[in-house]
């Protein structure tokens, strides 16, 4: 039977179980959210054994290169150290700063993050609450609007961050954030060439 080790705990693997699955199951906190390799939120590192080479389809070349893998696509064929603490390195901490109603079900949620976000018109986030709650959001704000991010983000009913977000005590939160991600964007063409004719 094969053996999950992260950050010095061993987790004996079920059969076809996911890296995800296993450490949940021993009270590893994860961040995850769609459970479908889509959002990239259960990032982790592989620091010894063969990396599972489904686990990194989507992931950028930099993240594929040092080891990180999506834990619910991670199926390990042999035994597999992982490490939960590499990932947060990724992330970066940003404070509630705005929650406005758009309509009934829909809020505008402003972010402060304490360091720069490099991103790009349509691609996405992930927002980590403190307890490892993750939810993938576009990002709302053009990359030139300053120093604050806008997330709309849909209240569904018993949607566990989206309720949480609604709340009045939410302002000045601390949350993480992880990205941006997403090959969907607007990328910068080059000027039109002028053509001169005679």
């Amino acid at each position: 039977m094969a053996e999950l080790s992260c950050d010095g705990q061993r987790i004996a693997l079920l059969p076809n179980e996911n890296v995800l699955d296993a450490l949940r199951r021993a009270s590893i906190v994860v961040p995850s959210s769609c459970r479908a390799g889509a959002c990239q939120s259960c990032l982790v590192q592989v620091t010894r054994g063969e990396v599972p080479e489904r686990a990194q389809l989507g992931l950028k070349e930099s993240l594929r290169a040092q080891g990180f893998v999506l834990a619910c696509q991670a199926v390990p064929q042999g035994d597999l150290e992982v490490s939960v603490s590499g990932a947060r390195a990724l992330e970066i901490a940003a404070e509630i700063c705005a929650v406005d109603r758009l309509s009934q079900d829909v809020l505008r949620v402003r972010l402060r993050p304490q360091s720069s976000l490099g991103y790009r018109a349509g691609q996405f986030l992930t927002l980590v609450r403190d307890d490892g709650l993750a939810r993938a959001y576009s990002i709302a704000s053009r990359p030139q609007e300053g120093d604050a991010l806008e997330l709309h983000v849909r209240v569904l009913p018993g949607g566990t961050m989206s309720s949480w977000l609604s709340e009045a005590g939410v302002l000045g939160a601390s949350v993480r954030l992880r990205g941006p991600s997403g090959e969907c964007c607007l990328r910068e063409l080059p000027p039109p060439s002028s053509c001169l004719v005679s």
